[in-house]
């Protein structure tokens, strides 16, 4: 019999791993290669939006005012 721990077992399955960082979907930003490949500027638009929504979201909670040019 063979002790070893298998990769499976050490790394866990993709299901898995997804599944855990989708959980919580208001602090996810899902980008896919493909499509960062065919419009990267559309995709980096997305980026910085959502940044900035985190960005401001915090800064709010501080009481602050936060104020981000284009």
């Amino acid at each position: 019999i063979d002790n070893k721990p298998s990769m499976l077992t050490l790394l866990g399955r993709w299901n898995d791993h997804y599944r855990s960082w989708t959980r919580n979907k208001t602090n996810l930003l899902l980008i896919k290669y493909e499509d960062l490949i065919k419009d990267p500027k559309n995709e980096m638009d997305k980026i910085i939006q959502f940044l900035k929504e985190k960005v401001m979201k915090k800064y709010r909670k501080m009481g602050l005012l936060l104020v981000i040019e284009n």
